[in-house]
């Protein structure tokens, strides 16, 4: 997403910049003008690929949910009510949230929405590795 917004900022900034120096030098500003539509074209084809690598990610998880649930159908014992009754509220819950994710996966801004969630919990969990690992480097230093 960072890398999005940048491109997108630079193409702002190309497009100001051509517009100032239309005035100095015509074909000077061709090339600008040029090379900020080159810029642009760049910015959409790169949000076209996220946007992709998002609907990517958000059917793995629609496939391990359906795993997930397939699992607990197939380890439901008959003879155990209790145990059928937990399992069948279990595969409910995951039908519910596979319900919800391909809701979401239907609008831009359910799979942003999902992406940045995905996004942010990878972030945390890098942090945390980070803050373990400095952890470990400094136990090991005394």
């Amino acid at each position: 997403m960072l890398k999005i917004r940048f491109l997108q900022a630079t193409v702002v900034l190309l497009a100001v910049l051509t517009a100032a120096g239309c005035g100095a030098d015509a074909s000077a500003g061709n090339q600008d003008k040029q090379a900020a539509d080159v810029a642009a074209a760049r910015a959409r084809a790169e949000t076209s690929q996220a946007s992709e690598a998002a609907k990517k990610a958000m059917h793995s998880r629609l496939d391990e949910l359906q795993h997930r649930i397939d699992a607990l159908k197939a380890d439901a014992k008959p003879e155990k009510a209790k145990a059928k009754h937990e399992s069948s509220s279990e595969v409910k819950q995951l039908q519910d949230e596979v319900a919800e994710l391909r809701a979401k996966l239907s609008t831009d801004q359910g799979r942003t929405q999902e992406w940045d969630k995905l996004k942010d919990a990878t972030e945390e969990d890098f942090r945390k590795i980070e803050h373990q690992l400095d952890n470990l480097v400094a136990s090991n230093k005394k």
